[in-house]
């Protein structure tokens, strides 16, 4: 047998790297045989592969071992920056190394190794890292080898999906046929279950959602990007949100798509998902957008340890309708990218606050309940709230035209002065959507 040729891929459509999809689920069954506890996600294989492509030769390595036409191994890795308090370095990570069986003994693992290793010194980093699943009886030696040794010690203490699915059955919601806008922090849930924190959590609640509501019903999740200004860039597949770890686990969860406002688009997965992208993006709050499903379709609000102010951004479709005195029309320049890869200037509207304006939900709340429309409580101490948004639609009319919006919006000198303050003296600073898609493009994120 021939020793199979290293070559460095460069090509994100080369047709060989469809190979590595089961040579990743298998190496992730053989870390588990031996102890790895996180488990692959079902298309798992798929989102790092198409997660790896972009950045091919820019912020990361993928070595491969070809024998012929055929790949029979593997090895990655990538280049991240150290937080600004450990200065911000440039740091190597040696991701992933597997050789199919009957190649495995014959030097191919270190020759491959040996070709990320010469890049990651070309690239000049500071350090590199990897990780190792404790239980394999080679991969710390041959780590070593090449002048690893421990610094970290991992302990994780990983959950069932049944903790969290078993929290989730017992939230309430009405209606066979649910349309769910869903949005929480899960810090706190987190936390309560005593686990190895917040990663997994968001995607499984978004499961146990996806398969309460069935195939009739929708799932929809924020994922605004609402602080963008004219002039900077939004990629609708590669944006990160600013509307935390939900929306981001549903940007990357097979079942949603991303609508296309920049500024405030969705998540979406399920029977609806068409009708949200016939919607009207040109404008965040319109008659005939996104936001005026929630109304026609009856969609649920379910909010897990979240505020009314922070859990609803439905009311401002409630204003655009009326259009309420204290805002006014501004436009949004943005430069597009949009799912085939294209990027053009376009503008966007949006009806923004006047100076001294904020909104603020409180007391609209007693409104709400007395309404019989919101309702609240908590499952095993992680609090909700779950609003009808059709009917909530006409207790904010009510409370716009005969209350003057005074249960959603107030109007202080202090908030004037600081609007006032931020137009004479704008930061020159990105903003944090600009900013998250500028550290993507560099591989930090």
């Amino acid at each position: 047998m021939s020793a199979p040729a290293i070559i460095v891929a460069t090509d994100p459509l080369d047709p060989r790297l469809e190979q590595l999809l089961p040579m990743f689920e298998d190496l992730h069954d053989v870390m588990h045989r031996h102890g790895m506890m996180q488990r692959l996600a079902p298309n798992g294989a798929v989102l790092w592969l198409e997660g790896m492509k972009p950045g091919l030769e820019r912020f990361s390595r993928l070595v491969l071992a070809v024998d012929g036409d055929e790949v029979v191994g593997f090895t990655c890795g990538s280049i991240k920056l150290a937080p600004e308090y450990l200065g911000g370095a440039r740091v190597g990570h040696w991701t992933q190394l597997y050789v199919t069986a009957p190649h495995r003994r014959g030097g191919v693992s270190r020759a491959m190794s040996e070709k990320l290793h010469e890049w990651f010194v070309e690239k000049e980093v500071q350090s590199i890292e990897t990780q190792v699943v404790r239980d394999h009886p080679s991969s710390v030696p041959f780590a070593e080898s090449f002048g690893y040794g421990v610094e970290w010690i991992n302990l994780p203490s990983c959950f069932e999906r049944s903790d969290l699915t078993h929290l989730m059955a017992r939230t309430p919601w009405s209606g066979s046929r649910d349309n769910i806008l869903f949005t929480a922090d899960v810090t706190r849930i987190a936390w309560l279950l005593r686990r190895s924190g917040a990663q997994a959590v968001p995607t499984i609640l978004l499961d146990a959602f996806l398969q309460r509501v069935g195939p009739t019903g929708t799932v929809v999740v924020p994922t605004f990007n609402y602080d963008l200004r004219s002039g900077e860039h939004f990629d609708v597949l590669r944006s990160p949100t600013i509307t935390g770890a939900v929306g981001q686990a549903a940007l990357s969860h097979p079942a949603f798509q991303r609508t296309l406002n920049p500024l405030h688009s969705f998540a979406v997965a399920g029977h609806l998902k068409a009708d949200f992208f016939r919607a009207d993006h040109s404008n965040s709050f319109g008659a005939d957008g996104p936001f005026a499903l929630f109304r026609k379709e009856r969609f649920t609000l379910i909010g897990l340890d979240m505020h009314l102010n922070f859990a609803m951004s439905y009311f401002h479709h409630v204003e655009e309708l009326e259009a309420v005195p204290y805002r006014r029309w501004q436009f949004r320049d943005i430069t597009y990218t949009d799912e085939q890869g294209k990027t053009s200037e376009r503008r966007f509207k949006v009806y923004a606050k006047r100076k001294g304006y904020a909104n603020e939900l409180s007391p609209l709340v007693p409104e709400l309940e007395a309404s019989g429309v919101m309702s609240t409580g908590a499952v095993d101490g992680v609090p909700y709230l779950r609003v009808d948004l059709a009917s909530a639609h006409e207790v904010i009319t009510a409370d716009i035209r005969t209350n003057k919006a005074r249960s959603i919006v107030r109007s202080t000198v202090r908030n004037w002065l600081r609007d006032m303050i931020h137009a004479w003296f704008p930061s020159r600073q990105p903003s944090r959507s600009q900013q998250l898609l500028t550290d993507t493009d560099a591989g930090i994120r």
